[in-house]
């Protein structure tokens, strides 16, 4: 144990207190953040001033809670120990592929882009209601990526890619987003969709991207090895090698 923590050079020893003040600066993700929630406030700002309503709830689910869980998964602890530690960065992923694209969707981005800029509804419909759009946000096609995304990267190379380059950290970071929004777009539909399927269909594809889910975290659980295995024994968190697990 005293040979490890010797050459040991990561973060301290991941406590409750360290949960709330271990935190680190993500460029990237800042920049997202400002852009995505100056460009959401400043619609929200236009459609007011011109004498429209737009609900609080919808600014607080896209800035507060979409973005802020952003930032929690990027920037917190979370994002201080997913170079040590295996279970800050399955958390990450689940705040990443479910959490934030669901508070995204919840505030409505697309209905305030037209409210806010009405020249722009029938660039966004044109886009929404197009063939291409019909196709990748399919229920069954947006459930599968939702569970395959995130498979692929924990049994490929690509999990441990992101610990050697911050630009496939980075794309990782918007990868495992993207299906999830477009997930809980179709699904919520406060926004325009491409086609209202019926909400008979909209629970079976939910019930299986549950056992989809399911399916996967017992496919980790169920995995002999440790999931990057050498790279964590490689960094040699010294406070007990059942926190790596």
């Amino acid at each position: 144990m005293a040979s490890l923590a010797a050459g040991y050079t990561g973060p301290p020893q991941l406590t409750l207190g360290r949960a709330f003040t271990e935190w680190t600066a993500d460029p990237a993700m800042i920049a997202l953040v400002v852009v995505l929630g100056g460009c959401y406030l400043f619609a929200v700002r236009k459609v007011r001033r011109g004498g429209g309503q737009w609900g609080t709830g919808r600014v607080i689910a896209f800035c507060g809670l979409g973005l802020g869980f952003l930032v929690i998964a990027t920037m917190s602890w979370v994002g201080v120990y997913q170079w040590v530690l295996f279970y800050p960065r399955a958390v990450q992923t689940v705040l990443l592929v479910l959490v934030v694209p669901l508070f995204l969707a919840m505030g409505k981005p697309l209905t305030l882009t037209e409210t806010a800029f009405p020249g722009t509804a029938r660039s966004v419909h044109t886009v929404v209601r197009s063939r291409a759009a019909r196709v990748v946000t399919f229920p069954a096609i947006t459930a599968l990526a939702l569970v395959a995304v995130p498979m692929v990267m924990y049994f490929t190379s690509w999990y441990t890619a992101v610990f050697h380059s911050g630009t496939v950290r980075e794309l990782t970071y918007l990868a495992l987003m993207i299906p999830g929004f477009v997930f809980f777009w179709t699904l919520l539909r406060v926004d325009p969709v491409p086609k209202e399927y019926l909400y008979g269909v909209a629970m079976w594809i939910t019930a299986a991207e549950v056992i989809g889910d399911a399916f996967f975290g017992i496919a980790v659980i169920a995995d002999n090895n440790l999931i990057a295995g050498p790279y964590y024994h490689a960094v040699g968190y010294p406070w007990g090698p059942s926190l790596a697990t």
